[in-house]
């Protein structure tokens, strides 16, 4: 995981998963994605209640599933960072050997 992916997560993180869920899953990509396939795909073989739960129900499971994985990346990539050993500036025998 990357720097920048590791702290748009702790962002998103942040916002909790019932607003990742519902509000980025269900609604922006659902409806978004209902809304696009209406204007393309005209003559579906669904209707348009169906679509209308369709696709957001879809949305939601997209990410919530997605959540879990970036989860598990974002919790996997803090365990690594924080096991790392510090910078040898910080290292104290380091400091015995500098010049004031």
């Amino acid at each position: 995981m990357q720097e920048r992916e590791f702290h748009r997560w702790d962002r998103t993180r942040e916002r909790g998963i019932l607003r990742y869920v519902l509000i980025d899953g269900a609604m922006a990509w659902g409806v978004g994605m209902l809304l696009l396939m209406k204007l393309f795909l005209p003559h579906q073989r669904i209707s348009d209640q169906e679509a209308a739960i369709m696709w957001p129900a879809a949305g939601a499971a997209t990410y919530l599933a997605s959540w879990f994985i970036e989860e598990y990346r974002y919790r996997k990539e803090a365990a690594r960072r924080a096991a790392l050993p510090p910078p040898i500036s910080e290292n104290p025998i380091w400091k015995d050997y500098q010049q004031d």
